[in-house]
């Protein structure tokens, strides 16, 4: 039985994609762990922020809105005050 030429599978050609497939994959493993410790580092800094930013006291951060709030409350009622004074165009 004779074979055509260009059926004849050599071992040596699917050697190599298995070679390209391993090499792409171990490169794409490398970018990928890369980007991982990318964000890992991100998300640790920007803990580390939020704690330092945290380290106020809660007495002093609930003073504090308590203190915006009733400015917020004061200038709602004034200007609910000034509006009713005033005709409407």
């Amino acid at each position: 039985m004779n074979r055509a030429r260009g059926s004849d599978r050599s071992p040596h050609t699917d050697a190599r994609l298995l070679v390209a497939g391993a090499a792409l994959t171990a490169g794409g493993a490398m970018i990928a762990s890369a980007g991982v410790g990318l964000a890992a580092f991100a998300a640790a800094a920007a803990g580390r922020r939020l704690m330092r930013r945290l380290e106020e006291p809660a007495r002093e951060r609930a003073a504090d809105t308590l203190r915006r709030t009733r400015e917020a409350s004061r200038a709602g009622r004034d200007a609910w005050r000034t509006a009713g004074d005033e005709p409407c165009s």
